[in-house]
């Protein structure tokens, strides 16, 4: 049986030091958290993290709100190109035209790929 992607992965001497490195520099970090947080406790207060909290949370509800009205009218222009698109005749036009376009671009590759001879090109001096 062969072995998975993860155990070929684990099994890999550049994934263990990748862990152990990662393991090594959290464990690193996490002796700098006590003190970030008393430097952090003396700059920001916790009326001013209640501030920047609801603030962002206002804000968030504004971009949401937004992106809901953005969504909302691209929705609605869809539903009106489907309703106009899925129409007989619309279908029918639509049908031709990729017709008509298909068969244009059969003949006029032909004609551009035929002769593409660079005899008629002055040379450079």
């Amino acid at each position: 049986r062969q072995p998975g992607v993860l155990g070929r992965l684990v099994r890999a001497r550049a994934f263990r030091f990748a862990v152990a490195f990662g393991v090594l520099a959290t464990a690193f970090a996490l002796l700098w958290v006590p003190e970030l947080l008393l430097v952090l406790g003396r700059i920001v207060s916790l009326g001013d993290v209640m501030d920047i909290g609801a603030a962002s949370l206002i804000d968030f509800g504004r971009w949401l709100t937004f992106v809901a009205r953005i969504g909302e009218w691209l929705f609605t222009l869809g539903k009106a190109f489907a309703v106009s698109l899925l129409a007989p005749a619309a279908v029918k036009v639509t049908v031709a035209c990729l017709l008509i376009s298909g068969i244009s671009f059969a003949a006029l590759r032909d004609l551009m790929t035929r002769n593409r001879s660079w005899s008629y090109v002055d040379p450079i001096r």
